[in-house]
């Protein structure tokens, strides 16, 4: 290694760290929350279960967990955002738990959703999951306001009830969102969920509930996507009763 190379690495050592948020398994570190906000790029972030990943960047957070950038690009990681209660419903730490069982159903099913990847993960601190190249959500192209090429915005809702045929088999899917929905350019990925999930009941009680009832769609929109949703389940009928 010439001398420059090492030199580099001297200065980039003195100025990044080794940061353990968990002082025991499951349990997060008295400065988790100082650590989080004081993460430099280069800096290692050591779990409990010796897990050890390079920070880039923060990618975004939600109400429960926070999404960072590891590993040059390569993986997301899904941390707790805070310590404490989330609006006394439960541990922050129990939201991780919770996405990894949602998870768990939604991998079993059509539904195109982020890929988890298990043996890297510690569903009690952190997921580690598949990082998206996402170029917008679904709540952003329905915004006409939000500044996105026509064509892709036309492309991508054209393509909406196909991803909506896939989650045919449940009538809701957690705190399901139009934020949570993502499109990559090719298609649309569901990167948020909880474990809060129930699964359409194809005989008897018969329904007619879908998982994007509760979301602001235009009348066409809402329509193509119902029909989609409705034509799965009853192929799915016929080959249940086949």
């Amino acid at each position: 290694m010439s001398a420059l190379s090492l030199a580099l690495l001297a200065i980039i050592s003195a100025y990044t760290a080794e940061i353990r948020l968990y002082s025991k398994p499951g349990i997060q570190a008295p400065n988790y929350e100082v650590a989080l906000a004081q993460l430099t790029r280069g800096d290692v972030l050591i779990f409990s279960n010796g897990q050890r990943f390079t920070f880039d960047d923060v990618l975004g957070h939600g109400g429960s967990t926070m999404i960072l950038s590891v590993n040059n690009g390569t993986r997301a990681l899904r941390v707790p955002i805070e310590t404490g209660f989330y609006r006394d419903s439960g541990p922050f730490t129990d939201y991780i738990d919770h996405s990894y069982e949602g998870w768990l159903v939604l991998k079993k099913s059509d539904v195109a959703v982020v890929k988890i990847f298990e043996t890297e993960s510690d569903p009690r601190e952190y997921l580690s999951v598949e990082k998206l190249d996402i170029h917008f959500t679904l709540e952003a192209a329905l915004d006409k306001t939000t500044p996105i090429s026509p064509a892709e915005r036309q492309r991508a809702l054209d393509l909406l009830p196909e991803f909506a045929a896939r989650t045919w088999e449940f009538a809701a899917i957690g705190d399901f969102r139009d934020d949570q929905i993502a499109w990559t350019g090719q298609s649309w990925v569901l990167f948020d969920f909880t474990h809060l999930m129930w699964r359409y009941q194809p005989d008897p009680p018969k329904s007619n509930d879908t998982a994007f009832d509760n979301f602001r769609l235009p009348a066409a929109l809402r329509t193509r996507i119902e029909q989609e949703i409705m034509k799965r389940r009853a192929c799915q009928a016929l080959l249940t009763a086949s």
